[in-house]
């Protein structure tokens, strides 16, 4: 696993109970997050290779926010990343809506060779690595900085946790993030899929992941013609209490849906040929 043997010794030589205890009880929490990212980012050299499934990636760390986004990848999500890597050929097109700072993409885009990857990202930090990421492996990825959703026009981001690129919990969804904590709220340009597909912008694609943070049910919405199209195959998304209403949408356009649970999170796998 990606930076275990760094995880170990930070908790085994570094932080220490007394130092935890300490950190805990002066409200230090971040400071502990800074100091992990700070030492990681020394260790790894500032970036960190990833494989899976013959699939590799280099993805840059400077803070804790994107040593987790690779830990998480590289650990708990990694049965996600195989259903997603061993469908993809070298010709398709792979969409990854909440792209983050690109693990997926540029993990899809060592496969993808003559198609097409887009990622989808609208917060400007994750925007930023992103396409550092994706030219530090060549991959040959779309960035499109808009949120995919149901509608056009410009709504709010709200933006939790951190405001630090490597971000996860951003959301359209007011009732999801409660905009009242986030520690940011900016305006972000909408579109749809079917609206990408139709305009010529990106080709439709054949596999998508989908991880939007409760805003899951808006973005199918959005692309419904998109994903009724045959040759799309493959659809993972990322549920947010919400798993029932997204399986009945794509079960509506012919996909045949099951879950898997990530250490008890479930993903909804939705595939076209059961």
């Amino acid at each position: 696993m990606v930076g275990r043997g760094f995880h170990e010794f930070f908790r085994s030589r570094v932080y220490k109970p007394t130092l935890k205890r300490a950190f805990r009880r002066f409200g230090g929490e971040t400071y502990a997050r800074s100091l992990y990212a700070t030492l990681y980012r020394i260790w790894s050299g500032g970036t960190v290779s990833l494989e899976i499934d013959g699939a590799s990636a280099d993805i840059l760390v400077e803070n804790a926010s994107e040593v987790a986004n690779v830990r998480n990848v590289a650990g708990k999500e990694r049965p996600v990343a195989r259903i997603i890597l061993d469908e993809l050929n070298e010709d398709d097109v792979f969409w990854d809506v909440g792209a983050n700072v690109g693990v997926f993409a540029c993990l899809a885009g060592d496969i993808v060779e003559s198609g097409a990857v887009v990622a989808f990202e609208p917060y400007p930090p994750n925007v930023e690595r992103l396409r550092k990421n994706i030219r530090r492996n060549g991959v040959a990825c779309a960035v499109e900085s808009r949120a995919l959703t149901d509608a056009e026009g410009e709504r709010p981001f709200f933006v939790m946790g951190t405001e630090e690129a490597g971000a996860r919990e951003g959301s359209l969804r007011d009732d999801y993030v409660a905009a009242e904590k986030a520690v940011q709220t900016i305006s972000v340009e909408m579109t749809t899929g079917d609206r990408i597909v139709s305009s010529g912008t990106h080709p439709a694609p054949n596999v998508v992941k989908i991880d939007v943070e409760g805003a899951a049910p808006e973005v199918i919405a959005g692309m419904r013609a998109t994903l009724d199209r045959p040759e799309c195959r493959l659809v993972v998304v990322e549920p947010h209490n919400n798993a029932d209403a997204i399986e009945s949408q794509l079960e509506a356009v012919g996909f045949h849906t099951r879950r898997i649970h990530v250490e008890g999170s479930p993903r909804i796998v939705a595939s076209a040929d059961g």
